[in-house]
């Protein structure tokens, strides 16, 4: 599921950078080939940020780098990588950087608001216990030492999703 709703964020993000370039005066096809590239980028750096920070999941198996689905992707690895490279190709496709900037950037935060969901679908990246009203209930195979006699967490997946929705507002009323 995780894989899905990254999936949707990115085709969203890429939708709204549409637009917004249209708007511009640009030629929308342009947004779909840096965000290509910035994705298969983001995508690689991704991983390699995870491989460099979890380099001993590797000792026994180093060739398992190269599986992408058992999960592992480092969201500053990616958007580092994803960013710079999307950054060099619209500079090689001759769109003006500030104005695709302005253009782009709300989608990136709009797709980590929606990609963050798959967290609540695999009962990972929780914060710490409470009993809040809108705490989120951690199947005990999923708990992590040393709260694995709490039930119930804060879900930062959602404090996240929403701060970056809030971001995507901001940057939408600053353009």
């Amino acid at each position: 599921m995780q894989r899905v709703l990254i999936g949707i964020g990115v085709l969203l993000a890429i939708v709204l950078g549409r637009r917004r370039w249209a708007a511009l005066g640009g030629d929308p096809d342009q947004v779909d080939r840096v965000g290509f590239i910035a994705v298969l980028a983001g995508l690689l750096g991704g991983r390699m940020g995870y491989v460099i920070t979890h380099s001993g999941d590797f000792a026994e198996r180093p060739w398992a780098v190269l599986y992408l689905w058992e999960g592992g992707l480092a969201l500053f690895g990616g958007l580092t990588i994803g960013i710079l490279v999307g950054l060099w190709e619209a500079r090689r496709l001759g769109m003006p950087l500030p104005a695709a900037v302005d253009a782009i950037l709300p989608g990136l935060p709009l797709a980590q608001a929606i990609g963050r969901w798959g967290n609540y679908f695999n009962q990972e990246l929780y914060g710490t216990p409470t009993d809040l009203p809108w705490a989120l209930a951690v199947e005990p195979p999923f708990r992590v030492e040393p709260y694995t006699d709490f039930a119930t967490f804060h879900p930062t997946f959602l404090y996240e999703s929403l701060l970056n929705l809030l971001l995507v507002g901001v940057l939408l009323w600053l353009g």
